[in-house]
């Protein structure tokens, strides 16, 4: 009822009840789409090979072209290793240990999905892996971007925490910096939390795109984009989209107005100067070598900022440019000749105090989530202070407090506000 009350006013869609197996229709579709189906098949019929039952009714009403997408779990993805539950039995390392039986739901290997499609007919295959699943998806990377020479596929998960159904599931290990130890090896597909697996009998030309990420549900609606990374004549180009039409207005954050930008880039290949600060969190390092972690890229916001006073030590005299305002060491890849800004997809009008970024940039890397560190993440002022410190900086309590409130509004506006010109837009969504 509620499929049909969305998409009433939509002519080409109509909505079935029935019993999938059973299903009959005079029209034949380009597409089928089993979203977390095809695990289910063991449960809800009583063929000897229940997979056939499901993937049959999807051949009968196929175009001769037509194509199945499998999304799914993989059962031995990443976060399996590392303790999660299995998703439909809340058991963790059941789908590891291969406990399915004639009538669980039951997960695959890419391996053991390929042949399962293949073994029907759908020899003609692509896999895309989902993180951290396919279920509320934020990074899908192709076949072409797992191969590829000079992209870093490991750098959309770095950040990403897998999610565990079950409960008290306590991580043995990073799964973002895992991510990359497995790219090295040829492995991250391999070991995906998720497949969305495209498959048909006719062979079909696969996706040149490298990867797509976004940020759908985490924004304000005005700010939501869709990333796409494709190859170019050089390189990587790096594409944004916003879901909805329209360009956004500013964020107001004390006297500064923030706007979102969506220019198309150029892809750098390195490693994110987050990166190497996570490694030094996971490594179990003291706090004084987790603030020398930062100090390069401290170091650098400082090398491009100005002051009136110059040699001042207070980062209060000292101004940067308001394209970093969200200058994260996430946002900064290390290459031989020095650190080189990315993602400059938020910029401030005008200068901004250089004591912003720095806290914005601190207190990302210590939530728990991306550290890692847990109960362990040292007090944040205290913190922030020595890393202001390490570039040879003081900074005062009051001024703390100053660019806590612009962190708060634009953090604020930027996931709920009204930003966006005509609330009428989002219906486009």
């Amino acid at each position: 009822k509620t499929a049909r009350l969305r998409c009433a006013d939509l002519d080409n869609v109509t909505v079935f009840a029935d019993d999938f197996t059973q299903f009959e229709s005079d029209q034949t579709y380009d597409w089928v789409l089993y979203i977390g189906v095809l695990e289910y098949a063991p449960m809800y019929n009583d063929d000897p090979d229940p997979f056939r039952a499901y993937i049959d009714v999807a051949a009968k009403h196929l175009t001769p072209e037509g194509k199945i997408v499998v999304a799914i779990e993989n059962k031995i993805g990443l976060k399996y290793w590392n303790g999660a539950s299995e998703d439909h039995l809340r058991r963790p390392y059941f789908g590891i240990n291969d406990l399915y039986d004639s009538k669980t739901p039951t997960t695959f290997s890419k391996k053991e999905l390929s042949r399962l499609l293949a073994g029907y007919g759908f020899d003609q295959q692509e896999f895309f892996y989902a993180f951290p699943d396919y279920k509320i998806c934020d990074a899908l990377i192709s076949e072409a971007g797992d191969e590829a020479e000079d992209f870093l596929a490991h750098q959309l998960v770095l950040t990403g925490r897998s999610r565990s159904y079950g409960k008290n599931h306590v991580p043995s290990f990073h799964d973002g910096l895992s991510a990359a130890t497995l790219e090295k090896a040829g492995l991250l597909g391999e070991m995906a939390n998720s497949f969305v697996f495209v498959s048909s009998r006719k062979p079909f030309a696969k996706t040149k795109k490298l990867a797509f990420i976004h940020n759908l549900g985490k924004r304000n609606l005005a700010f939501t984009c869709e990333t796409e990374f494709a190859p170019a004549d050089t390189g990587v180009n790096v594409v944004k989209r916003r879901h909805v039409e329209g360009e956004p207005g500013g964020i107001a954050a004390g006297p500064f107005v923030i706007r979102h930008i969506t220019e198309p880039a150029a892809y750098l290949c390195g490693e994110t100067e987050g990166a190497s600060i996570l490694r030094t969190f996971v490594k179990g390092a003291r706090e004084a070598s987790m603030i020398a972690a930062f100090t390069p890229w401290a170091q650098h916001l400082l090398s491009v900022s100005s002051s009136d006073r110059p040699g001042s030590p207070q980062v209060e005299d000292w101004k940067i440019d308001g394209t970093y305002v969200d200058a994260i060491p996430f946002n900064f890849v290390r290459r031989p000749d020095g650190l080189h800004q990315i993602d400059t997809e938020w910029r401030a009008d005008g200068e901004i105090p250089l004591g912003w970024p720095l806290t914005r940039g601190v207190r990302v890397m210590l939530r728990p989530a991306i550290s890692g560190l847990g109960d362990k993440s040292p007090e944040f002022v205290p913190f922030l202070k020595a890393v202001i410190g390490s570039v040879g900086l003081t900074v005062s309590d009051a001024s703390l407090k100053r660019y806590q409130v612009f962190e708060k509004r634009f953090g604020r506006q930027a996931v709920r506000g009204p930003a966006i010109k005509d609330l009428g837009q989002a219906h486009a969504l």
